[in-house]
């Protein structure tokens, strides 16, 4: 919450890799791109789309990228929009710039909103989620008396081997979806953990998650009145 009460919404990656003045797109094309025609809502990708909605939606709206000269357009086009925006530079592969980014945003725009203040996401019976592997979410204990089912999907790219190796060479290659197999690991610089030591209950997601931190209230009754 900033000074004056206004909610904080901070955006990592504000911009899109793909920039109409960018290196790539001087070093494919030869020259800057224009990109006037097309609509302000998609011009930065999904993180400026991102942006923009938050500030349509009253939120004080941080734009982090790696250099600020790659959000200046985007902020320009929220104020113009009447929402507020500010731009801090954050390089993820450095823990110091990470540091001094946050730090940055405490300071000139109060703390970024809790996890009791998240912005709840619903859907109809049948619809989907996509987002960030990063991105920290959660649910709501189901109070209902009818079960909440969950499928998951997930995909990676061949060369995107799981950090502890694999067990089984022929069964993790049976799983390709496209692709031909490969034994050369992609490594770019990003940041990673290690996911060690293991959970105190290693196992699925939701029993490494048995023993962590409790973000939802939660009851302990057999039988919770009826939500639909």
């Amino acid at each position: 919450m900033s000074p004056d009460r206004q909610p904080v919404a901070v955006v990592v990656g504000a911009t899109s890799k793909w920039q109409a003045d960018g290196r790539n797109t001087r070093l494919a094309h030869g020259k800057d791109l224009d990109d006037r025609h097309l609509p302000v809502g998609v011009r930065w990708g999904v993180g400026g789309a991102i942006a923009q909605k938050f500030a349509k939606e009253g939120f004080l709206t941080v734009l982090t990228t790696r250099k600020a000269a790659n959000a200046a357009a985007l902020e320009q086009a929220i104020t113009s929009q009447g929402g507020r925006a500010m731009t801090v530079e954050l390089d993820l592969v450095s823990d110091a710039s990470i540091a001094k980014a946050f730090a940055t945003i405490r300071e000139r725009a109060g703390d970024p909103d809790e996890i009791a203040k998240a912005v709840p996401l619903t859907g109809r019976a049948g619809s989907m989620s996509f987002h960030h592997v990063r991105l920290l979410h959660g649910s709501a204990q189901n109070v209902s008396r009818l079960p909440r089912a969950l499928l998951l999907y997930e995909y990676a790219a061949t060369d995107a081997w799981p950090l502890m190796g694999v067990k089984d060479l022929a069964e993790f290659d049976a799983r390709l979806v496209a692709g031909p197999p490969t034994l050369e690991p992609r490594v770019t610089p990003v940041p990673v953990r290690i996911p060690l030591p293991p959970a105190r209950n290693q196992g699925s997601i939701y029993e490494n998650q048995t023993a962590a931190r409790r973000f939802f209230s939660f009851t302990e009754e057999a039988e919770a009145p009826s939500r639909t």
